[in-house]
Order: structure tokens, then C-alpha cells, then sequence
């Protein structure tokens, strides 16, 4: 079992290609439910369960662009109510998108 204190970090350049592997990986291992980040020796593994809290932000501020996702969960809490809402993320320009 983790400590309270677990941590992973990691921080690169990559392209856009790149970034694609590694969100269809993410999204896999979500659906499995067994996430492990690895980088220099250091790694930790996770298992998201019940509901997790689904945070997305986009932000275009003087040429500079910035995309934050953010996922949550209680290790210990698996049962809470969903959130009211639906999330489009559209890969055009027109504002369709698949909604989730």
C-alpha cells in the first residue's frame, strides 16, 4: 500500500504525436484502472476507483496556449454522487464534439 507521501513528477518537450501516445495510454490504463508513471527509477502505481473528480482548462493568453487536465479521486471513498453536466471536447473548430 502507498504512504500518504507518494509522488511522481515529469516534465518534457515532446510533439503533438508524442502527447497523442500518451494520452491513449492514459486513457487505457484508466479503463483497465491500474495507472504506473515511470521515468529515471522513480515510479508510482495507481488505482482509480468509484467516481473521479474531472477537471479540464484551456487558456489562450498573448500567443501562449495552456491545456490543464486534472483527475481526482478518494483512495478510500468509492460511492459519490456524479456532478450535473456534460463535457464536449471537439477535435474542429466547429464546437462538435463528442460528449461524454
Amino acid at each position: 500500500m502507498a504512504s500518504d507521501a507518494d509522488e511522481f513528477r515529469h516534465e518534457s518537450l515532446e510533439d503533438r504525436h508524442s502527447i497523442a501516445k500518451y494520452l491513449t495510454a492514459l486513457a487505457e490504463a484508466f479503463a483497465n484502472g491500474n495507472l504506473t508513471f515511470g521515468h529515471n527509477g522513480q515510479a508510482i502505481d495507481l488505482e482509480p476507483r468509484g467516481l473521479l473528480k474531472f477537471d479540464v482548462k484551456a487558456t489562450r493568453k498573448r500567443g501562449a496556449v495552456k491545456v490543464s487536465l486534472r483527475l481526482n479521486w478518494q483512495e478510500d471513498e468509492e460511492d459519490r454522487d456524479p456532478s450535473v453536466g456534460s463535457l464536449v471536447i471537439s477535435s474542429s473548430g466547429e464546437g462538435e464534439g463528442r460528449r461524454r
